[in-house]
């Protein structure tokens, strides 16, 4: 032990009368650990913020048609218009009806003579007309009903009993108060005393 440590005391004493001493030797300056440049590391309270591809926000999507606004469509509240139940087509009047009837009842042979004369149609004809047309479509003669032979009574074209010449087997006819009368027949027959104007065989 001792011969070490007498060693070690020369040491020093040498490097003392030689003035280096190894605690002040320059030396290079070495980084400390406590500034060493360190890479930055993300912190965990302040994220890294990643860029993202731009998106369409969540929020703001793509206008879409409002369904408050639809497409116009006719109103329910304004149909097409319609006849009014209220305003029927125009028909013919109660009064103008009884008019009508009245008229169509009406002899109006009269109306076309002088009293007591009335009007017949000239030639065969069916009936009687019964309407101002139907008079304005005819030929027609004014005769009188109680004294016409051809017209006792009514018209003979339109109802031949009417027409005294036209009685069979009669020779001698008369009108009397609108009614025919035989007073001669053909030989073989005799004038009718249970159906006047009218000749009966003998």
């Amino acid at each position: 032990m001792r011969p070490a440590l007498s060693l070690i005391v020369l040491l020093v004493a040498a490097l003392g009368s030689t003035g280096a001493v190894a605690d002040l030797e320059a030396r290079s300056p070495v980084p400390s650990k406590r500034f060493e440049a360190r890479a930055p590391v993300p912190s965990k309270r302040a994220p890294v913020i990643e860029a993202r591809a731009p998106q369409p926000s969540k929020r703001a999507p793509a206008p879409a048609p409002s369904k408050r606004a639809p497409e116009p469509q006719p109103s329910k509240r304004a149909p097409q218009p319609q006849p009014s139940k209220r305003a029927p087509e125009p028909q013919p009047s109660k009064r103008s009806m009884v008019e009508q009837i009245a008229i169509y009842n009406e002899d109006l042979s009269a109306k076309f003579c002088p009293a007591p004369s009335k009007a017949c149609p000239i030639g065969r004809v069916s009936k009687m007309p019964e309407t101002l047309a139907e008079w304005d479509g005819v030929e027609f003669e004014c005769v009188g009903f109680n004294v016409d032979l051809k017209a006792c009574g009514g018209c003979g074209t339109v109802d031949v009993s009417h027409d005294c010449t036209a009685i069979p087997n009669a020779l001698a006819v008369a009108c009397v108060q609108g009614g025919c009368q035989v007073s001669s027949c053909k030989p073989g027959f005799t004038p009718s005393l249970t159906a006047p104007g009218s000749c009966i065989a003998l």
